[in-house]
């Protein structure tokens, strides 16, 4: 699905959850949008169908074909997150871009290049960024080191034994998320 890392985001921000039915998710976006500055006629049209509400709870969809449209559409969920950071200093944390959609790193990829001083975009990803991100810093990671791995795992698992706790040790390489669902 395309936006899918876009949409939980907007989602929260408008406070959409649970879910609530489409007229309450469809207010809960006007509301957004009038906080963040935004002309809800222009932008409810285009981040509707992000959030999954159709024309029918009340506001007029835009006509286009499905390419143009789905221009709009990163162009006002781009539009929207702009204007969430502001203009003062702002941070946008973006985990998994290895599982992103196209949608949702073409939209990344526009935050990085909107030249927005303040912003400061992180994001985390087991792949080398997108070649849409630019120019960017990296910092590779490696596994925890000896001291490091043992504190992890003795601080999820306080109750372990000792030959558990060196087995996990083994098997977890020193890779944070296996120690932590080994030690699980």
């Amino acid at each position: 699905a395309s936006f899918h890392g876009v949409r939980p985001l907007i989602a929260y921000t408008c406070g959409l959850r649970p879910p609530p039915p489409p007229t309450g998710r469809l207010e809960g976006l006007r509301q957004e949008l009038i906080r963040v500055e935004l002309p809800p006629d222009e932008v409810v049209p285009l981040l509707a169908p992000v959030l999954g509400i159709p024309p029918e709870a009340g506001y007029r969809a835009v006509e286009a074909d499905s390419r143009k449209l789905h221009e709009a559409i990163a162009a006002g969920a781009l539009r929207y997150l702009l204007a969430c950071a502001g203009d003062g200093a702002a941070l946008a944390i973006v985990e998994d871009v290895h599982w992103c959609d196209d949608s949702t790193v073409e939209t990344v990829a526009q935050m990085l290049r909107s030249g927005n001083p303040g912003l400061l975009v992180v994001s985390v990803s087991r792949d080398p960024a997108p070649p849409g991100f630019g120019a960017v810093e990296t910092i590779t990671l490696g596994p925890l080191d000896d001291e490091s791995a043992r504190e992890l795992v003795r601080s999820l698992g306080p109750d372990m034994d000792d030959p558990t706790c060196a087995a996990t040790l083994d098997r977890g390489d020193g890779v944070p998320l296996f120690l932590e669902e080994l030690t699980k």
